[in-house]
């Protein structure tokens, strides 16, 4: 009997672990001109910056099918920008909550 008992904690523990509701996405991201833009860990300089793009429009906090101007990462309201003398289409920039300028790169 107190192996069964032991077995139905057990097994009760495991469900609850995979009923977990957080989102998974693959990677951190904004979109931008129907583009996924991933996050990197480069950071800019101000200098760097080219006109502003636009803003978040949209928090994908769950995972679902991403809209223009949302992000899985960045909050409704960061902005976004071309970095100087690099296209669009190969990559942007984010100003994060801190103030940082993040740069992200278009996804293959």
């Amino acid at each position: 009997m107190k192996y069964f008992s032991y077995f139905y904690c057990f097994l009760l523990i495991f469900l609850l672990i995979g009923c977990n509701s957080s989102s998974s996405w693959a990677f951190q991201f904004v979109k931008y001109n129907n583009t996924h833009y991933i996050m990197t860990e480069e950071v800019l300089e101000n200098n760097q910056l080219g006109e502003k793009l636009g803003e978040v429009k949209y928090d994908l906090n769950k995972e679902q099918d991403s809209k223009e101007l949302s992000s899985n990462i960045y909050p409704v309201g960061t902005k976004i920008y071309a970095i100087n003398n690099l296209d669009t289409s190969k990559a942007i920039a984010v100003v994060n909550e801190e103030g940082k300028i993040i740069k992200l790169v278009a996804e293959n």
